[in-house]
């Protein structure tokens, strides 16, 4: 028991008397564990190779809605200033008189005088 536990060195011991059962459990072992550790490899690398495909597309979407919002703000300013012009155009038409329309005769008769001038015309 100097450099090895007991069971070590049992199963050294084991393996070099030529139990053909156990060496090749063993090898099956160390396959299947490489196999394994390939499969988690390539399973690992196609997780990192999505998990990179999903963020590139959330940073799309991020920026489309940031689009969207930004013409959105746009927009609503723009109804709101159209609002308030509306608003102002009822305000200022309401305050202003209408002037009276004035008809005119389609000729004018030369010998008459032209009411809102007082002038004859020659």
């Amino acid at each position: 028991g100097f450099l090895w536990p007991p069971q070590i060195r049992e199963w050294f011991f084991v393996m070099r008397k030529g139990d053909r059962k156990v060496t090749v459990m063993a090898n099956e072992i160390i396959l299947e564990i490489k196999n394994t550790e390939r499969e988690v490899k390539t399973m690992t690398s196609d997780i990192l190779r999505e998990i990179k495909r999903s963020n590139n597309e959330q940073h799309e979407v991020r920026n489309e809605m940031n689009q969207v919002k930004s013409r959105f703000v746009k927009d609503l300013s723009e109804i709101k200033r159209l609002a308030l012009d509306m608003k102002d155009f009822a305000i200022e038409k309401r305050t202003t008189r209408r002037r009276p329309t004035i008809t005119l005769p389609a000729v004018l008769p030369i010998d008459k005088e032209i009411p809102w001038i007082g002038d004859r015309i020659d």
